[in-house]
């Protein structure tokens, strides 16, 4: 993960730009990219929020970069340990169209959260809406509170 700090919030149009250390490079953010911190608290400017990212995948030198999570300093490290902990096998349970999230059913009946707007769907072409209750996939997950977890990468088979 990269670190960087809040340098602008557009908070009507919902993102915001963070000034990546050590570069002279800056990242687009979304509001519903932010984990474990608050959309109201974020400060901007000389003393903007220190922030940890990740970059979405498929960044180009022609395309803005846009940070897929946005932690946290101290949060940093616990993310970095539940998506480094590889990849699980699970059964799609259940799927709420209309609310666009869903939940997976791991090892020992561990539940999984994924929803459309977060969770990076692979391979290429796979998305929310090609997965269907019954499947089986792979899935990357996070804990974000004690006994919630969430799928930052789910994959089909």
């Amino acid at each position: 993960m990269e670190t960087g700090r809040v340098v602008e919030i557009n908070k009507a149009l919902k993102f915001g730009i963070i000034d990546v250390d050590g570069t002279n490079e800056v990242v687009l953010f979304e509001k519903r990219s932010i984990q474990n911190l608050k959309w109201d608290k974020l400060r901007n400017g000389n003393n903007g929020t220190r922030v940890a990212f990740k970059l979405s995948p498929g960044q180009t030198e022609i395309t803005p970069k846009h940070a897929k999570i946005v932690t946290s300093i101290q949060n940093q490290a616990a993310l970095e340990a539940g998506l480094s902990l590889g990849w699980k096998s699970g059964t799609v349970e259940k799927k709420f169209d209309n609310l666009g999230f869903g939940r997976i059913i791991g090892n020992g009946g561990l539940v999984i959260t994924f929803n459309d707007f977060e969770t990076e769907f692979q391979p290429d072409g796979t998305s929310f809406n090609s997965i269907s209750e019954g499947d089986v996939v792979d899935y990357q997950d996070r804990e974000l509170l004690p006994d919630v977890r969430f799928a930052s990468k789910v994959k089909t088979l």
